[in-house]
């Protein structure tokens, strides 16, 4: 591991924990009686910390309420699960690749406020540029795929852990070649031309000082 990729995984350490990342929800969204941190913090530990203490953690979260979780020291592996309802379902060993992948995102599939499928993104850190280079797990096909990302402008660096996921869409903060902040996003649900494309979105009058925004 580079140093910047050991200064990456450090990052996302601080990042993915479940009572910092989720109490952006309001919990009057789903009428829970309490912070759907807690929900998360009782489910990990009822089903996990028997087997995998301290290594478990939520590492990506969608507005319908499902999370993905990981578990494992060396080899991870991955849950997607509902800490209300405390459902909860494997998913397979992502295939051997080339590259420095690591946990992204998790979208969803609605119609009509039905979620009916759902995708796990990993994201190879080892070289994100113009071409983003990713392992997505569908629900639907049960497997793994790889897939690549063009950016419609150049990027010059990327922010690959807690973007924001909404409607099978990511949204990630990503940095222009004035390194400047940029919004990058992708419909993982998109077909023709946009299903290998991202699109992006400078901050209003950001520049190359853009806002302190969050």
């Amino acid at each position: 591991m580079t140093e910047k990729q050991h200064d990456q995984a450090s990052m996302r350490e601080e990042a993915v924990l479940p009572e910092v990342v989720v109490a952006h929800y309001e919990c009057e969204t789903w009428g829970l009686p309490r912070s759907l941190s807690s929900y998360i913090s009782s489910f990990i530990t009822h089903k996990f910390n028997t087997q995998f203490p301290n290594v478990t953690l939520a590492v990506a979260y969608t507005h319908v309420g499902l999370i993905l979780i990981s578990s494992g020291n060396k080899l991870l592996t991955y849950y997607v699960a509902n800490p209300i309802s405390r459902q909860c379902v494997e998913i397979p060993q992502p295939p051997p690749t080339v590259g420095y992948f690591l946990t992204s995102g998790l979208v969803t599939k609605l119609e009509d406020h039905v979620v009916l499928g759902y995708k796990v993104v990993l994201m190879d850190t080892s070289n994100l540029d113009d071409v983003i280079s990713l392992l997505i797990y569908s629900s639907e096909t049960g497997l793994w795929s790889f897939k690549t990302l063009q950016s419609h402008l150049t990027l010059s660096g990327l922010i690959d852990y807690n973007p924001v996921s909404l409607y099978g869409n990511l949204y990630w903060i990503g940095y222009n070649n004035d390194y400047g902040e940029v919004v990058v996003f992708h419909d993982f649900y998109a077909t023709g031309t946009e299903s290998d494309r991202c699109q992006v979105t400078p901050f209003p009058d950001g520049g190359t000082k853009p806002p302190n925004l969050k």
